[in-house]
């Protein structure tokens, strides 16, 4: 397990010769997340984020995704239940030492998105969807 996460942020607008720099950057560097903004869109798929030993979280729908996070394989989960097209939301689990675990929510937004944040109230508390 890792105790530190590097991560990196990307507009790519929708460019596949940028998806492409970005992935050969993530994966020279070994860059454990990367939060794209605008992937590269064609033929209702995410194109040019394939990277072996990661995957690719955005939400699935019918609209072009503005918002995607690319991870190396870890105890990572999409929160599909708080994602949808301009946000995807995923809690990261790694274990510090034997006696600690941490969890982290990583969210990330289009900057594109004006409007007011459609907002659901889970248990008791409110979330952004």
């Amino acid at each position: 397990m890792v105790s530190t996460i590097s991560f990196i942020q990307a507009k790519l607008q929708h460019s596949f010769a940028d998806s492409r720099i970005i992935t050969r950057t993530v994966s020279v560097k070994g860059i454990d997340m990367t939060l794209i903004e605008e992937p590269c869109y064609r033929e209702d798929c995410i194109r040019g984020s394939n990277i072996s030993g990661y995957t690719l979280y955005s939400a699935r729908g019918k609209d072009r995704p503005m918002a995607c996070i690319l991870a190396i394989k870890m105890n990572i989960w999409a929160l599909l239940g708080f994602s949808c097209r301009d946000l995807v939301a995923t809690l990261v689990k790694y274990i510090e030492d034997e006696t600690r675990t941490t969890s982290c929510l990583f969210c990330f937004f289009a900057i594109r998105f004006l409007g007011s944040f459609p907002v659901k109230e889970v248990g008791g508390t409110c979330a952004i969807l």
